[in-house]
């Protein structure tokens, strides 16, 4: 409807207006969604990142306190060496599904893996594996 000078109502221009930013949200909206599900790791991924890396920190840090040695399962960074005041790490995590991390120890270093929810190699999404592996630096000996 228009007005007797030829412009839109008021109910036109808010009807627009409000068409517009409806618009916007939705689209706003439907970018999140994307986002959050293509590039940017869920809260369990992160969760799983996090353990790892806390059990590496403590994996290397056992290795440097024992002459270079791993520890020959992750329950050895619980109890503190005979002369030792610390821990290497508080407790021992589980997965985001209540399952145990792999510790496999290698000539070189270790690797440290989590199965994702359903226990077994590969798989995607939350069946997915997650995996952080260190390796010695190497050192020439003199």
């Amino acid at each position: 409807m228009m007005t007797s000078e030829g412009s839109p109502s008021w109910r036109q221009a808010f009807g627009s207006t409000f068409l517009v930013i409806g618009a916007i949200a939705v689209g706003c909206l439907v970018i999140g969604i994307l986002l959050n599900r293509f590039f940017l790791p869920s809260a369990t991924e992160a969760e799983i990142l996090e353990d790892l890396q806390a059990l590496k920190v403590a994996v290397v840090s056992f290795r440097q306190d024992h002459e270079g040695q791993l520890p020959t399962q992750l329950s050895d960074l619980l109890a503190p060496a005979k002369g030792e005041r610390r821990r290497y790490i508080n407790r021992i995590p589980s997965d985001p599904w209540g399952n145990a991390y792999d510790y496999e120890k290698s000539p070189d270093g270790f690797r440290l893996t989590c199965l994702g929810r359903d226990e077994q190699p590969g798989g995607e999404g939350e069946d997915g594996d997650f995996a952080i592996e260190w390796r010695a630096p190497f050192t020439e000996n003199r």
